[in-house]
């Protein structure tokens, strides 16, 4: 009895692109998520991600600054940032925290409650 033959498809750089490639489809746009009016939508981009990331790498006084012109970002993850960066000073610590923690309550109630989807 014989084996049947297949015809041999291209491996690799022969087809389209590297072994990789072809196991990993290929997106021509970006996923939606969710809808552009959502109140999460900001969230789901790899920026907020990104800028979070980013300012880990921040001195202290950078860290406190970047805290209170990004109230957009959830108090815990403020939380977390102050103390990964002015943990081993919990002066400084508290401080910077009641400090940022004034003013994300005064953007809250600037813009009437709109933040409020994000703490």
């Amino acid at each position: 009895m014989e084996i049947p033959r297949f015809p041999r498809k291209p491996f690799g750089d022969q087809a389209t692109g590297s072994p990789k490639e072809m196991l990993v489809p290929k997106i021509q746009q970006d996923v939606n998520l969710l809808p552009p009016d959502h109140a999460f939508r900001q969230v789901v981009n790899w920026s907020y991600l990104d800028q979070f990331l980013e300012a880990h790498g921040y001195t202290g006084n950078e860290v406190s600054t970047w805290c209170r012109s990004h109230v957009e970002y959830p108090l815990r993850l403020h939380k977390a940032l102050l103390d990964y960066s002015l943990g081993n000073n919990q002066k400084s610590f508290r401080q910077t925290l009641n400090d940022v923690e004034a003013v994300i309550a005064t953007a809250i109630s600037d813009e009437g409650g709109s933040l409020l989807h994000h703490f």
